[in-house]
């Protein structure tokens, strides 16, 4: 009987060797997998999105039972370097070094962790396989960001997709034996009949179905490589309600009557202390309303990205700043995230569209790529009887974002393109019973789901602020309170804040107005604040002016 056997893989730019035992870790006792190789510099998982959506980064993160090290590349630095600055600390993990500067790394993990090593070399003085228990120190791996699994779910013998049987993708036929015997596995290889170093591992595995393969070799893996290898059978279909509504609205569309007099009455505030501030300090009354025109500007060059200086003289003006911002990226997270989007995003099994027949009893056009065409006409005969005039293809509109902003804008129109989100992709696999599943938690599906365009409202930039939010598990926790309120909308039916939806983001900026009061108050009443103040900006600056140094 079968043993399936599932792997957790944390994947780097890898070279040759260490690529292949990311392909055939099959050892039961071994539930996920760590592999280090810093020889292109840049860690893995790094995944972007280069599609106006808002998001387009985010990492990724495990806490691995193995560590497979290549040696030949990796110093004991950049190896301690890479897992303190990505990893749980994990008291069961193994570790197998690949090539001859294991030594001193052992030496190293003694005074770190408890952990087996094993050690696979082709160096006659040092010995093949050592086993020894280390000492837990003081010292333990960061835990600073969140977990994410991918699983695949093996079953021996293997299918090795290679250049050629005797050389697959350039390694070494001893090695590829060594580990296999290592592991107790055998293998049958598979010559590839693509070229392109690059895409032929891919094309095989949408030609042979996903279900019938078992490993891959390449001498790049990438993170793409392991959610992409799904047949062509995936597929969205947006079908947008035209509408035409000018930018200068979107933002005014947003709130409801009720939270716009709440913020008018904040911004009153907000003037009030300004003013009063600058009065008070003996500056003339129209410097004190530039100065806060000014400072007006600031929030609004700071929320859309822009370089800004400037210069604080008290709290009050501190404590206001940060919490307008920290408001307005609130806003703009569940706004652009979780609530709404400028199309209006539906399946080909909803409202009654389940085939290109009632596509065509509905009248919309298509848009879809020359391509995709041919191999829908394949799968569905009927695509072929779809009047000519109706379908637009990538002669018309070569660039895919421009399929969908064409569909956005015109009326009774569907586009289609590949499903790439990872929701799918489970559902899918897992009903066919698949032996490659990739999972993922949900809460980061939202990343996956949703079209935007440049000039989205509320604010049009903000994705830097919210990666940095995501690092620290900031927006997983908050959009998690939000899942309720997901709603399918189009350009005219587009959502409106209420007071129940914007509760939390607008209690931060009243609040933050109030402290801002109250530590004005306290500034005007006791002179000697502004001296402490004055006094604590100044050592602020210089040990700034030190650290550049």
């Amino acid at each position: 009987m079968p043993l399936n056997i599932t792997v957790k893989l944390k994947l780097y730019n890898l070279s040759q060797y260490v690529s292949l035992i990311a392909s055939i870790l099959g050892n039961a006792d071994i539930k996920s997998a760590l592999l280090v190789n810093v020889e292109n510099g840049f860690p893995f998982p790094n995944v972007r999105y280069n599609i106006y959506r808002g998001i387009n980064s985010y990492y990724l993160d495990l806490r691995p039972d193995l560590y497979i090290v290549n040696m030949e590349s990796t110093t004991v630095q950049q190896f301690f370097h890479i897992i303190s600055l990505n990893f749980d600390y994990n008291p069961r993990a193994k570790f197998i070094f690949i090539g001859n500067g294991g030594r001193e790394l052992i030496t190293q993990l003694s005074k770190r962790f408890i952990t087996d090593v094993e050690i696979l070399n082709s160096n006659p003085a040092f010995p093949d396989k050592n086993t020894k228990k280390f000492l837990m120190d003081k010292y333990n791996i960061a835990k600073n960001k969140s977990n994410i699994t991918v699983c695949y779910y093996f079953s021996p013998p293997y299918d090795i997709v290679g250049s050629s049987p005797g050389d697959p993708m350039g390694l070494k036929p001893d090695l590829v034996h060594t580990i296999f015997d290592k592991m107790n596995l055998t293998a049958t290889f598979v010559q590839n009949k693509y070229q392109n170093v690059r895409t032929k591992t891919h094309l095989y595995l949408l030609n042979k179905g996903c279900d019938m393969i078992d490993i891959t070799i390449q001498k790049n893996i990438g993170a793409i490589d392991f959610i992409q290898h799904i047949n062509d059978d995936f597929m969205i279909w947006l079908i947008p309600e035209c509408g035409s509504v000018p930018q200068w609205k979107y933002p005014f569309r947003v709130f409801s009557q009720s939270i716009w007099i709440m913020i008018f009455m904040t911004l009153i505030l907000i003037s009030l202390i300004w003013l009063c501030s600058h009065r008070i300090n003996s500056i003339k009354f129209d410097n004190s309303l530039m100065l806060m025109i000014t400072r007006c500007l600031i929030i609004i060059r700071v929320a859309i990205d822009q370089p800004v200086r400037f210069k604080l003289n008290n709290f009050s003006t501190i404590f206001l700043l940060s919490f307008t911002l920290l408001c307005m990226v609130i806003l703009n997270l569940i706004y652009k995230s979780m609530i709404t989007s400028i199309f209006q995003r539906k399946d080909i099994a909803d409202d009654g569209i389940s085939s290109f027949e009632d596509l065509m009893n509905h009248s919309y056009n298509l848009v879809l790529s020359n391509n995709r065409r041919k191999k829908l006409e394949k799968l569905f005969p009927s695509l072929e009887h779809y009047p000519e005039e109706r379908i637009f293809t990538e002669l018309d509109y070569p660039d895919v974002d421009t399929w969908l902003m064409f569909a956005a804008a015109s009326e009774n129109t569907a586009a289609y393109r590949p499903q790439w989100s990872f929701n799918y992709f489970f559902e899918k696999l897992h009903r066919n019973g698949n032996r490659m599943r990739p999972l993922i938690d949900k809460s980061y599906r939202f990343m996956h789901g949703f079209l935007y365009l440049k000039g989205h409202p509320v604010i049009s930039r903000f994705s830097s602020m919210i990666i940095r939010m995501s690092d620290f598990g900031f927006t997983k926790h908050l959009l998690s309170k939000y899942d309720t309120r997901i709603r399918e909308i189009s350009i005219r039916n587009s959502k409106t804040f209420n007071a129940d939806d914007v509760i939390g983001p607008l209690t931060i900026w009243v609040a933050g107005c109030c402290l801002a009061l109250i530590t004005f108050l306290v500034e005007i009443s006791i002179p000697q604040f502004q001296s402490f103040f004055r006094i604590a900006m100044r050592k602020m600056k210089r040990s700034l002016e030190n650290s550049q140094l």
